[in-house]
């Protein structure tokens, strides 16, 4: 099963504090959960330039590695220049996430070169 923390009806994605997140996707295991996926997007990444966002992806990928859940990033590049893509794969990239996969406005992408695994 894959599914983001956070997700709720109506295809909004919440944005919550690290321990909810932990919370959440501790649940989220529990009830069989295999890939857990971040939704990264514009606000995400100018906010203090990704940073609490990539915080909160290093942590999630900590706490899952013992149940042996996947962490993915999905990288909304909607609104994004190239360069704003590469440096967002960048930081995500140094994540530990499992995959940082790039999507347009929903639209299927592909992954981020060099930071899948």
């Amino acid at each position: 099963m894959v599914t983001i923390p956070g997700w709720r009806s109506g295809g909004v994605v919440e944005s919550l504090s690290t321990p909810a997140l932990l919370a959440e996707a501790g649940s989220l295991a529990a009830q069989g959960a295999t890939d857990l996926g971040m939704l990264a997007n514009a606000d995400r990444l100018v906010a203090d330039d990704g940073q609490r966002f990539a915080h909160d992806v290093s942590a999630l990928v900590e706490a899952m590695q013992s149940r042996d859940v996947r962490v993915r990033v999905i990288l909304d590049t909607d609104g994004h220049t190239p360069y704003a893509t590469a440096a967002a794969c960048e930081l995500l990239g140094s994540t530990g996430a499992w995959l940082c996969k790039t999507a347009h406005g929903g639209a299927r992408g592909r992954d981020c070169p060099a930071y899948s695994s």
